[in-house]
Order: C-alpha cells, then sequence, then structure tokens
C-alpha cells in the first residue's frame, strides 16, 4: 500500500512539472527527471558479500529492480558544466548478495554535477560526474552516504528539452554501519527554464527588447526594414539604410 501510494505521488509530481514546462522556452537551466532505480549490494567489497565490482553486472541474481517510477531528481545549472539539486528515490530490497529479504528502500540526497560535453563539444551527448552526499534507508535502519557517480545524458530534438539519462552511483557510509551500496537509474528528462515574454525565442535575461518580438542575431530586438540595424538605434526603421548612416 505504502509503494503504491509513493509511486503514485512522484508520478503526480513528474506530471505537474511537466505541464509547468511546457510554458518555458529552450533556454533550460532546470532539468526534471523520473525513472527506475536498481540496488546492488553485491560487488561493493564488503566480506559478506562480493569483492569490489564482483558481478557488477550479474542482474538475474543481485539486482533489486524497482518496477515503477521511483526516482526523482530535479537539478539547477550553475554555469561552467555545473548543476546543484537534490534527488529521492524508493525502492524494495528483495536479496542482499545471495539472502534473500523484503525491506522497504528509501533516500534522499544532494548532488553536484559536472558535465563533459562542453569540453566535448556535443550536444545530444552529455557524459556526467557526480558526487554528494545524503541518507538512506534500509526497513527501519538509516544511514548518511557519500555518494560518487557518473553517467551520461542523451537528448533530442533541435531544442533538446527532452531526453534520457543513464547513471550509476556507489553509496559508502564511511563507517561500520549501514549498508554500502550501488545505485544504477534509467530516466527520462526534460529540461525547462528561463521565461520569454515575446515569445522571439530569446529569454528574458538576454533579451535587450523583452517585450516586444525580435531577433536573437539582434539580441531580442527587431528589425522592421531587415536592414540589420534594431528599430532602436534605426533613424529610418521602416527604410532600408545602411549602418553608416544609422539605418
Amino acid at each position: 500500500m505504502k509503494t503504491t501510494f509513493i509511486s503514485t505521488l512522484f508520478t503526480y509530481i513528474f506530471c505537474l512539472t511537466f505541464a509547468f514546462c511546457e510554458a518555458q522556452n529552450e533556454a533550460h537551466p532546470w532539468q526534471v527527471s523520473l525513472g527506475i532505480n536498481v540496488i546492488d549490494v553485491y560487488p561493493t567489497g564488503v566480506s559478506k558479500y562480493g569483492t569490489l565490482f564482483e558481478d557488477f553486472f550479474n542482474v538475474q541474481d543481485h539486482w533489486n529492480l524497482g518496477t515503477t517510477p521511483g526516482m526523482l531528481q530535479v537539478t539547477k545549472f550553475l554555469g561552467k558544466g555545473f548543476s546543484f539539486g537534490g534527488r529521492a528515490s524508493y525502492n524494495t530490497i528483495t536479496k542482499y548478495g545471495n539472502q534473500s529479504a523484503e525491506d522497504p528502500y528509501y533516500n534522499a540526497d544532494g548532488i553536484i554535477k559536472y558535465n563533459w560535453n562542453q569540453l566535448l563539444k556535443t550536444d545530444h551527448f552529455a557524459p556526467y560526474f557526480e558526487l554528494g552526499g545524503g541518507y538512506a534507508i534500509f526497513d527501519a535502519v538509516g544511514a548518511g552516504y557519500f555518494n560518487l557517480g557518473a553517467g551520461i545524458e542523451y537528448w533530442f530534438g533541435e531544442e533538446k528539452r527532452t531526453g534520457v539519462v543513464l547513471g550509476s552511483l556507489f553509496r559508502n557510509t564511511g563507517e561500520t554501519y549501514g549498508i554500502k551500496h550501488f545505485q544504477h537509474h534509467v530516466s527520462v528528462a526534460y529540461r525547462f527554464g528561463n521565461r520569454d515574454n515575446d515569445n522571439d525565442g530569446v529569454v528574458n535575461r538576454v533579451d535587450q527588447c523583452p517585450e516586444v518580438p525580435g531577433l536573437a542575431q539582434l539580441n531580442g530586438c527587431p528589425d522592421t526594414d531587415e536592414d540589420g540595424i534594431p528599430d532602436s538605434k534605426d533613424v529610418c526603421p521602416e527604410l532600408w539604410g545602411i549602418e553608416e548612416f544609422k539605418g
């Protein structure tokens, strides 16, 4: 019952966010993702399970796969490839390595992410690295964790607002309590952001004429006579002219 309720809540929140996003334009510093996650405690180097990275891709024997949307992530682009945000997820643990179980799993994180696409000069593919920390609960036992992760994003279309995210992270308690584990995830992501009052494709923060539709090459200002001189600087805004004589 609790799992169904949380799944419904995650989906509802995402749908509300998506509906809001549709009103935004292609300038998208915000990113929201919803997806499924996998918990695996086996290849963590803990002696009673496997050694570090042992059977890392053993899906059938060791992965606890959440079948409903159980991970929600929101991040804000800060600049120079860096983003900051938060993540919450839940799952059901049916096996700790080779040991059977039936425990609920919850976690909440703060994350700092760095995208490599600016260095690689690519828009559609965006490999990333992340670190952060948070709190995770296995059944009734919780602990603080330090997280280290990596993944790749792929963005569709010309505006690159909708994408798919594949990622994996290692959660380490740094202490003897808690359960070290890997969490893998796949999500559908959506980008959104700044307003564009005049709907000319140039966001308000860089639009020098935010209330009048204009051209991107003129920083959002109109050019009625199409002479390459914005109307605000054109002595004859409705008659084609040359820059030497201010239009």
